[in-house]
């Protein structure tokens, strides 16, 4: 009985980061990629589908009102992909650990503006696992979009730098 309880995925709504809030807005256009699947032993208690990664972040963006507009794939001023790497969840308690990789890229010039892999942590007791992965990646969006709103500013910056 409690296996097959633990097979429950976590709930996109919950890894929303509802309270994402910044005072700028950018004055253009994203795309957002998120791509892989964490699974496998490691993460066999509550499972990370790519699909409700994307949701949850698509929805973070949407409502901050950061960009002009959102959407998931298709053309745009800058292309974000996310990869999911590694979900570690402990077998009894401990830590939760979700592993990504972010890149950020101009499509204007299809160069790639930045890397980064990001990796967050939520403490776990056994009946806590759920929560704690959604825990983990809402912590896991928040940081991943600072970063990429350091690097937007970061190139901004330096093309109105350029003559």
């Amino acid at each position: 009985l409690v296996c097959g309880s633990c097979s429950t995925p976590a709930r996109q709504e919950e890894m929303t980061a509802v309270d994402f809030v910044s005072d700028k807005t950018y004055d253009a256009s994203l795309a957002v990629i998120v791509y892989g699947e964490v699974g496998g032993f490691a993460s066999h208690y509550y499972q990370l589908p790519r699909e409700d990664v994307e949701r949850a972040l698509f929805q973070t963006l949407e409502r901050s009102g950061l960009f002009n507009s959102v959407a998931v794939g298709g053309e745009a001023d800058y292309k974000l992909s996310v990869g999911l790497i590694q979900l570690v969840q402990p077998q009894w308690s401990g830590t939760v650990t979700l592993e990504t990789t972010w890149a950020l890229t101009s499509t204007e010039s299809g160069t790639e503006l930045a890397r980064q892999s990001i990796r967050t942590t939520s403490p776990s007791s056994f009946a806590e696992k759920r929560e704690a992965t959604e825990d983990a990646t809402r912590k896991n969006i928040e940081e991943g979009i600072d970063w990429m709103l350091s690097i937007i500013d970061e190139a901004q910056a330096s093309d109105v730098a350029m003559p």
